[in-house]
C-alpha cells in the first residue's frame, strides 16, 4: 500500500496538503489585511491590525517587517499617551 504521488508517501500526503492549505490561507489573510489597511479605520482597528500583522510576520519569520509593525504600534501608543497627558492640567 505504498502508493506515491509527486514523490510523497501516501501516509505523508495528508500532512503535505495541510501545509499547502495553510500557506494559501496565510496568503489570503495577508492580502485581506492589506485591503483593509487601505480603508479608513479607527485608531483601535489600526492598532489591532498592526498587532495581528506583527504576529503573522513573526510566525512567518519575516522579522524585518515584524519590527516595522511593532515600531509603529509602540510609536502610536507613546504619541497617544503624550497627547492625553498634554491635554490634562498640570496643577489642580
Amino acid at each position: 500500500m505504498r502508493s506515491k504521488k509527486d514523490g510523497i508517501k501516501a501516509t505523508d500526503w495528508k500532512k503535505h496538503s495541510d501545509k499547502k492549505e495553510s500557506r494559501t490561507h496565510n496568503k489570503k489573510v495577508r492580502e485581506a489585511g492589506k485591503a483593509e489597511a487601505k480603508a479608513p479605520m479607527k485608531e483601535e482597528d489600526e492598532e489591532s491590525v498592526a498587532i495581528s500583522n506583527f504576529i503573522q510576520c513573526v510566525g512567518d519569520k519575516n522579522y524585518a517587517q515584524a519590527h516595522k509593525y511593532l515600531t509603529d504600534v509602540v510609536n502610536n501608543k507613546i504619541a497617544n499617551r503624550i497627547e492625553v497627558a498634554a491635554s490634562q492640567p498640570l496643577f489642580n
